[in-house]
């Protein structure tokens, strides 16, 4: 959790600005999702492929099999409006909108439709297979590139990604997905679009090339790195910013706490004069 925060904040997260939390300091998340699981047959979860995949890769769990729907309660529990998610995760804000949807309809209106905001590196992938996704639950560390690793390991890394046996770069995703990983993440790091890449890295060849991305993305992580060591020296500013966050993570999730309940029937009864809350009747 510790290095969690870190990275947020040493990536830029200014907690004036957003709500960093920990989940289970809020507990009107698994309480919506509790009522979300009432809301989705077992057979529409089974159809989503990352726990066709994790499901291999980890175990068959309760956890894993209900994530989406404590997904959802986590996305509408704080009215959300936009989502920016990888391209992998528009399957559960699309369940997230079937799930409102249909509570609206059962209880009342209640929750919005929530967009998916685009972005431009929307889907990463793995350097050691690029028909996968980047992932830090993966069996390998030199399939992805850690915030916390030194130059040399982003180095190494990037020269052992999985290219082809084509020595041009050019970005073609679905002929050549481990070139176009990389025009991906140097895009994505630079700012640069994906033709201008291209353009400017003609004549190169992909060995060649990987030297221009591991030299973009070192620039780039090397102040983020700086900042994430010296924010792990901070243990109280770390534990403000999560109790502040807390505290107004908490504030605004009693709000919808209560119009779900109150929608559904469950909102606490008035007591009379002299009863006791909480007395068995």
């Amino acid at each position: 959790m510790k290095q969690m925060i870190a990275c947020l904040l040493a990536c830029g997260l200014d907690p004036h600005k957003s709500i960093i939390y920990k989940q289970s300091d809020v507990h009107q998340h698994t309480q919506l999702a509790w009522i979300f699981s009432s809301l989705v047959s077992t057979v529409r979860l089974r159809r989503f492929p990352q726990w066709k995949e994790k499901s291999k890769a980890l175990a068959d769990t309760h956890g894993l099999y209900s994530y989406p729907v404590l997904q959802a309660a986590d996305i509408l529990l704080f009215n959300t409006t936009h989502v920016p998610v990888g391209a992998d995760q528009n399957v559960h804000v699309h369940l997230t909108n079937e799930i409102g949807e249909k509570f609206n309809k059962i209880y009342g209106e209640t929750f919005q439709k929530v967009e998916i905001q685009d972005t431009p590196c929307s889907r990463v992938l793995s350097l050691r297979d690029p028909t996968s996704k980047m992932s830090k639950s993966a069996s390998t560390h030199m399939s992805r590139v850690n915030i916390t690793d030194s130059d040399d390991d982003i180095w190494l890394k990037i020269r052992r990604a999985v290219t082809d046996s084509q020595s041009k770069v050019a970005y073609e995703p679905e002929t050549r997905p481990g070139v176009s990983n990389l025009i991906r993440i140097h895009s994505g790091f630079s700012g640069i679009s994906h033709e201008e890449i291209c353009e400017k890295a003609e004549g190169l060849n992909t060995g060649q090339y990987k030297m221009a991305v591991a030299e973009c993305v070192i620039d780039a992580i090397r102040p983020i790195r700086s900042k994430y060591e010296e924010l792990m020296e901070d243990d109280d500013y770390l534990n403000q910013v999560l109790q502040q966050g807390g505290e107004q993570a908490s504030e605004i999730a009693h709000k919808t706490w209560e119009k779900v309940k109150e929608n559904i029937g469950i909102s606490r009864l008035g007591t009379t004069s002299g009863e006791k809350v909480g007395t068995k009747v």
